[in-house]
């Protein structure tokens, strides 16, 4: 397989040449249990070896970032106040960060009790579904924005919790899927919320990190909204469909690592913008804020040059029957727009697992 990957041309970040690469560089990242650090591995693939080397291994502190692409679930404090805004905004994400790895580590803690098939025997224990006063999705949680109602069939489904991952039975085939999102607090702010099935936003179907997606924007006088489907336009959506077991199956590869995760981000509108960071005129640090804040453009281009101008101009805002959610019949749904400034840090985030890929276990 790896041989087949050096078989053929590849396009190239500008102009329109194509080439045969050198070499592929993968890696992956694992979050430690206590959220102290995370582990990075680099693997380098060549055309001459069938083998992958082992390139580099360090540990950086996750961060707001990291806690959100992975799929771990928590709250954010204290960041919000009027005396945030004196903080720079690279202080705010920091302070938002330790808050975020807090509330995570406590809320996985809370949720991983254990029992035993027998009395005396320690190797058979296995987790089991607890409740949770902690976890953002808890209707016990005072601090959460928001709750989430996930339907099938128009029946609320219960939300167990086990390990700090919060789970629902998966739906079946045929099955009509509706989420719900209700505000916990009548009459507070306008919120952005970013609905997520797959890995991807329920608006436009956007693949990028939480804080670069197009929000719902739940206004202060708006209660609760339903979410039907993929809104593709303001005057289209896409409706749920749930695939049979072998359909499911083949579509796993799609999604990767967001295959059976629904997950829920809310940001708070920023009516005053925090003190600007200090401008970092050295040009790694220019190169580093681009990789981070830009987003690529839809058109390839012509030049370096031109590649970096575009990226400096863009900015940020087990069941037996399995079944996975998709999009399926597109259905017309006029949908208002309005403008909306989120802050770039999240109130809460909380990811859910309703599916099962074939490679993993159960409870996974």
């Amino acid at each position: 397989g790896r041989e087949k990957l050096f078989s053929q041309r590849y396009p190239v970040s500008w102009g329109s040449k194509r080439v045969i690469p050198d070499a592929f560089v993968t890696g992956v990242a694992l979050i430690r249990a206590d959220f102290s650090k995370m582990t990075i591995g680099l693997g380098v693939i060549d055309s001459q070896g069938k083998q992958m080397k082992s390139l580099a291994q360090f540990d950086v502190e996750p961060d707001l970032d990291e806690l959100l692409q992975s799929g771990e679930s928590f709250t954010v404090r204290g960041v919000f106040d009027k005396a945030s805004l004196k903080m720079s905004e690279t202080e705010r994400k920091e302070k938002a960060s330790k808050e975020a790895v807090l509330t995570s580590k406590q809320i996985r803690n809370e949720t991983s009790s254990t029992t035993t098939s027998t009395p005396t025997s320690s190797a058979s224990s296995k987790p089991v579904s607890t409740t949770s006063k902690l976890h953002p999705l808890s209707p016990k949680h005072p601090d959460s924005p928001v709750s989430l109602e996930i339907r099938y069939d128009n029946q609320v489904q219960p939300i167990e919790f086990q390990g700090g991952v919060a789970m629902v039975q998966e739906p079946k085939e045929g099955q009509k899927v509706v989420f719900v999102v209700r505000r916990k607090k009548l009459g507070s702010e306008r919120y952005g919320v970013v609905l997520k099935v797959n890995g991807e936003n329920t608006v436009r179907r956007e693949r990028k990190p939480d804080p670069k997606c197009t929000p719902w924007v739940m206004e202060d006088d708006a209660d609760v909204f339903g979410v039907y489907g993929y809104m593709i336009d303001n005057q289209t959506t896409e409706e749920f469909r749930v695939l049979s077991d072998a359909d499911s199956s083949k579509r796993e590869i799609d999604y990767g690592i967001d295959t059976g995760l629904i997950s829920i981000t809310v940001f708070g509108e920023q009516k005053v913008p925090p003190t600007p960071d200090p401008i970092v005129s050295a040009d790694d640090g220019d190169d580093f804020a681009l990789l981070i804040n830009a987003e690529r453009p839809k058109e390839t281009p012509s030049t370096l040059a031109s590649l970096q101008r575009s990226l400096r101009g863009a900015g940020p805002f087990g069941l037996k029957t399995r079944g996975l959610i998709v999009e399926g019949r597109k259905k017309a749904l006029d949908v208002g727009k309005t403008k909306f400034k989120g802050d770039t840090v999240p109130l809460m985030s909380a990811t859910v697992r309703y599916y099962n890929p074939a490679d993993l276990p159960p409870g996974i």
